[in-house]
């Protein structure tokens, strides 16, 4: 949280990051991205057609770039290309992570696409806490059994877990999950957001970050690493 000036009077200022998963298949919705304010963090499926590119675009803008590393879920489904699995080895994870970076050197952090069986398994985040480096890790939070945030910090490794999913079907309701952001940053100091690249989600989101309010600062996923979060579910507890 940080001091603004909101008129004549000096008022806490409550932090939100907005990171967009998913991006890399579809140029337009990632060029679509690029239009939104530039604190708004881009996650890229590393084996997707577009990703590199992208990459230099969201660089060339000072865009923060995250990789979006699909992981294990409990669906069978396999997403985008490789995946983190259970069955890994530390050196396979480590190989592996640092094939992803080098492909987009423009990353400055990771965050888990699916992941809802290996983010449980504290030995598989283990190696993957490890491989970071000085890099950080965003949880995802695909299931509420996920030990990934607990096994960074026991590491050293910055981390923050996302706190809203922002995007659903209908336009209210995306305005109510921005809503919600902002109260539990009220609440709490700061707040993080997952989205989607739909165009539903990134017109509303151009729209609700054109008109934040003055006691609301939009700032990158990187800059709330060391800001108090919420605790897990705290968005269930605003009042309805």
């Amino acid at each position: 949280m940080v001091l603004v000036l909101a008129g004549n009077a000096t008022v806490n200022a409550a932090e939100i990051a907005i990171i967009i998963d998913d991006v890399g298949r579809s140029l337009p919705a990632g060029e679509k991205i690029m239009t939104l304010p530039t604190s708004v963090a881009i996650s890229l499926l590393p084996d997707t057609a577009n990703a590199e590119t992208l990459a230099r675009q969201a660089e060339a803008q000072g865009r923060p770039v995250l990789i979006h590393l699909p992981m294990q879920s409990e669906s069978s489904h396999i997403s985008e290309g490789r995946q983190l699995t259970l069955d890994m080895k530390g050196v396979q994870i480590e190989a592996f992570v640092e094939e992803v970076f080098q492909r987009l050197p423009q990353a400055e952090g990771l965050n888990n696409h699916q992941g809802s069986v290996v983010t449980q398994s504290a030995d598989t985040m283990r190696w993957l806490m490890l491989a970071l480096g000085d890099r950080y890790f965003i949880d995802s939070r695909t299931t509420h059994l996920s030990v990934a945030a607990d096994t960074a910090r026991a590491l050293g490794v910055p981390v923050r877990s996302r706190d809203v999913f922002l995007d659903t079907i209908e336009y209210e309701q995306i305005e109510q999950s921005f809503a919600d952001l902002i109260e539990v940053a009220r609440l709490h100091g700061s707040a993080l957001g997952i989205a989607h690249p739909s165009e539903r989600t990134l017109e509303a989101l151009a729209t609700l970050l054109a008109a934040l309010p003055d006691d609301v600062r939009l700032v990158p996923p990187k800059s709330l690493l060391h800001r108090p979060a919420p605790p897990p579910g705290a968005v269930f507890a605003l009042p309805r």
